[in-house]
């Protein structure tokens, strides 16, 4: 039997195809593949998230719950809602976990009921004014206009970028990485 060249070809074109396809199937859905959700370590996230216990004998506020960033979809629920972006990006990420606190606490006091959301990795903080039992929040979730970082997607997450590939475990695995040669030890 015969076998057409072109047949060979548009066969070779299909079965690359759907090695493509099920690469990008296999890897994590991060919002709207952003580049800077695909990226995001462990670390990094820890240290956007990262806010100071509560000082002296006062009692610990609530965090603010975690979302991925946003898109103009997004963007534009949160807007038709009335949410409030309260903090930029920039000016969250410089903040210390102690100022993070005192701004949060200051929030909370100013606007009870609001549910507070940063969003990671860009780190803006965003208010959603109550509606009648808080029903902004839990629609916007609900419906899937925003969607929460899982438990499973941060565990996902690469530990922290280094020399070679790391582990959730906090071991390395390094055997396939050539070691560097070590300098010759004095008799």
């Amino acid at each position: 039997m015969r076998v057409h060249q072109n047949s060979f070809f548009a066969m070779a074109r299909a079965v690359a195809l759907a090695v493509v396809i099920g690469g990008f199937a296999a890897a994590p859905a991060w919002s709207d593949g952003d580049p800077a959700e695909q990226n995001l370590t462990q670390k990094e996230y820890a240290k956007i998230t990262e806010i100071a216990p509560a000082p002296g004998n006062q009692p610990a506020i609530a965090a603010p719950v975690t979302a991925h960033d946003l898109n103009d979809a997004e963007r534009a629920e949160m807007e038709r809602m009335n949410a409030v972006r309260v903090l930029g990006g920039k000016a969250w990420k410089r903040l210390s976990p102690e100022e993070r606190e005192a701004r949060i606490r200051t929030l909370r006091d100013t606007m009870p009921g609001a549910s507070l959301m940063l969003i990671v990795p860009s780190g803006e903080l965003w208010a959603i004014p109550p509606g009648e039992d808080n029903v902004n929040f839990h629609d916007i979730v609900d419906r899937k206009i925003i969607r929460l970082w899982t438990p499973e997607e941060k565990a996902a997450m690469p530990v922290a970028v280094g020399k070679g590939p790391s582990r959730n475990d906090g071991s390395s695995d390094l055997s396939g990485f050539a070691s560097a040669p070590q300098p010759a030890k004095k008799p």
